[in-house]
């Protein structure tokens, strides 16, 4: 079974209330990466003293909760966040005046690519408001079955 039909069948066996957990899944998966980015944008301009101390940046991946003996989605959603972390190379400045700066005048700062980092951000921002946007749809067809049974 391929993961159309493994979707398919989420919406016959769990219906709309797992539909519900599948989104809020992507919704709690989407935030978790964009506070890793939101961290990592904060800590940009970050100082270090000494060419040891690295910033560890945190890295959000999406992992499909499918439960592979049964070839349905468990319970808890569709996905879920997973956090790796990552020593990013540091940028030697030359500041001798700066109050962190080693004994040679040299600071150290993160090398990192701001401009990517908030396009990631934005773009995830675009996929929460699409998985908010689903899970209020699925709302209301929520609404509207039970409406139907009154």
């Amino acid at each position: 079974m391929n993961r159309e039909q493994a979707i398919a069948n989420i919406g016959k066996t769990r219906g709309v209330m797992g539909l519900l957990d599948i989104t809020s899944s992507g919704m709690f998966a989407q935030s978790e990466k964009l506070k890793a980015l939101s961290e990592t944008i904060a800590n940009f301009d970050a100082i270090k003293g000494s060419n040891n101390d690295y910033y560890t940046r945190k890295r959000i991946s999406f992992k499909e909760n499918l439960n592979s003996s049964q070839k349905k989605f468990d319970n808890q959603g569709g996905v879920e966040a997973v956090a790796t972390e990552e020593k990013l190379p540091l940028e030697r400045i030359y500041d001798p005046g700066n109050p962190k700066a080693d004994q040679e005048g040299f600071v150290y700062k993160p090398k990192m690519n701001f401009i990517k980092t908030v396009a990631a951000m934005s773009l995830g921002n675009k996929y929460f408001e699409a998985n908010l946007n689903f899970y209020k749809a699925q709302q209301q067809m929520a609404q509207q079955v039970i409406d139907l049974g009154r």
